[in-house]
């Protein structure tokens, strides 16, 4: 699977679709609408400080320390 995470977050993260976050689990690509190869889920994270609200609503990062990683299990 592969996980986006917040960076620097105020709580740890499972790399897990059962994180205490709740993340969302997407099988298929939005942008080709495409299963993803070899089964592979991209599962989002929830950030704890809420900092996806705040990129949704000014388009760009609150503090340049709060970005997001990828990361393969």
């Amino acid at each position: 699977m592969l996980h986006v995470l917040p960076l620097n977050d105020e709580q740890s993260h499972l790399l897990s679709d059962s994180c205490w976050c709740g993340p969302t689990v997407n099988w298929v690509d939005p942008e080709t609408g495409r299963v993803w190869a070899c089964g592979t889920a991209m599962v989002v994270h929830n950030a704890a400080d809420c900092r996806e609200v705040s990129e949704q609503v000014t388009q760009e990062a609150v503090d340049p320390t709060r970005k997001w990683e990828l990361v393969f299990d």
